[in-house]
Order: structure tokens, then C-alpha cells, then sequence
């Protein structure tokens, strides 16, 4: 206790940060507010001032272009194709919307593939987004080589995500 303090009067953060939280939570000294609050003041103080001469980090997200309305001088590379796949498998919902229709519609040199579309709105519908249960019963009522047409499983698919 007695470094502590003396190390807290020298200026030392961590000392400070020690005698504060004994102050506040009453160990080994009387609970006292106040004079955490002046040890925890002197170290926020410390804090701002070097976070202060540090420019913030840039922060960049993915970023997932319509795929309802593609341009004709979009293009989607093999690169991208795979990096949304990533994502998608990792749990992040917008890719998995995004390769669900992809793959629903066919893009550029990615055709159209009703069996990898359902694949990825089941996803969806996991990761919580009862929207993508229409689009599973759109695959459903119109079918193709790899998913059989079928009006009842469609209707039962659309009826669920009008109840969600």
C-alpha cells in the first residue's frame, strides 16, 4: 500500500489506477468517493492528453454493392466472389443476402444457381432475416434443375415469412 501510494504521488498511471479503485471499493483505506475520483481524474487526464496527439485509426467495412440494380460497369471478380463467401460463412448477414441473390438471379459469369441460392438464405433466415423466406419460396415456386417447383412448399415458405 505504501508504494502504491508513493508511486501514485510520483505520477505513476498504473499506481494511480490502483489507489483509485481501492479508494472506491474501500481496500485496505476507508471507502472514499472523492479521492478516487482524484486518482482517476489525474490518470483520464494523462490518457486524453497522449490519445490526443494520436490520430484516430481509418476504419473501412466491406462494402456490399446492390445486387437488385448491377451496373453494366460493375464487374464481380473471383476475388470478391470468395471474400463474400468467407464472409458469408463466417456469419455476417449481408453477404449471405447478397450471394443468395446472386446465385437466385446469376451475375456476370456467376450463373444462375437456385440450389446455392437456397443454401444462402437458409443462412439468412439463421442469422435472423425472416425477409429472406419469401425469396426461398420464390426458389420454390419457380424452380429449376437443381430445386423442384413446388406451389405447397413455396406457399408454406411465403406464409412464414408473412407471420415473421
Amino acid at each position: 500500500m505504501v508504494y502504491y501510494t508513493f508511486a501514485a504521488l510520483g505520477g505513476d498511471a498504473l499506481a494511480e489506477m490502483t489507489m483509485g479503485y481501492r479508494h472506491l471499493s474501500g481496500v485496505s483505506v476507508a471507502p472514499s468517493c472523492e479521492a478516487a475520483l482524484s486518482y482517476y481524474f489525474r490518470v483520464a487526464t494523462l490518457v486524453a492528453s497522449d490519445s490526443a496527439l494520436i490520430p484516430p485509426a481509418p476504419v473501412s467495412k466491406p462494402r456490399i454493392f446492390n445486387v437488385e440494380q448491377p451496373q453494366s460497369s460493375q464487374s464481380f471478380d473471383e476475388d470478391l466472389h470468395q471474400y463474400y463467401i468467407l464472409l458469408a460463412d463466417q456469419g455476417e448477414l449481408q453477404p449471405q443476402l447478397a450471394l443468395g441473390q446472386i446465385y437466385m438471379n446469376g451475375l456476370n459469369d456467376i450463373p444462375q444457381d437456385f440450389g446455392k441460392a437456397l443454401y444462402r438464405f437458409k443462412q439468412a433466415v439463421q442469422s435472423g432475416h425472416a425477409g429472406s423466406l419469401s425469396n426461398i419460396g420464390k426458389i420454390y415456386l419457380q424452380g429449376d434443375n437443381s430445386i423442384k417447383a413446388c406451389n405447397e412448399t413455396a406457399f408454406k415458405y411465403f406464409e412464414k415469412s408473412v407471420q415473421k
